[in-house]
């Protein structure tokens, strides 16, 4: 077994190769206009800003057997904050873009991570 940093890590980059592209597809889907360097660098941004939290600091703070579920709400909650302001998009879509892509990322990378640390 790894230890937790390194899987905290290994989380890190499958959340980014995921979420990267959904958001991107969700994007161009909801918001219908053309991908920048802007647009990835928020999209990659706002993963780098709330996964340590959600890995970190959120299991020490929130005292309950919901924490991760209680953890993806705020992160959902200050992606779709970044979302709207940096990226000058509609709140509700980019709602709608955080939550897609997390509720993805959450479920793909979990069996992704056991995959590989069962190949490990």
């Amino acid at each position: 077994m790894l230890p937790y940093e390194k899987v905290f890590l290994l989380s890190l980059l499958i959340t980014e190769l995921l979420e990267l592209p959904t958001v991107l597809l969700s994007y161009t889907l909801f918001i219908k206009k053309n991908i920048n360097a802007n647009v990835i660098i928020t999209i990659l941004f706002c993963s780098l800003l709330t996964i340590p939290y959600l890995w970190f600091v959120f299991p020490s703070i929130i005292n309950t057997n919901y924490f991760i579920l209680v953890g993806e709400v705020i992160v959902i909650l200050v992606e779709t904050v970044i979302y709207f302001f940096y990226l000058k998009i509609n709140f509700l879509k980019a709602m709608i873009i955080s939550l897609i892509a997390n509720t993805f990322s959450y479920y793909i990378g979990i069996e992704l991570i056991k995959y590989i640390l069962v190949k490990s």
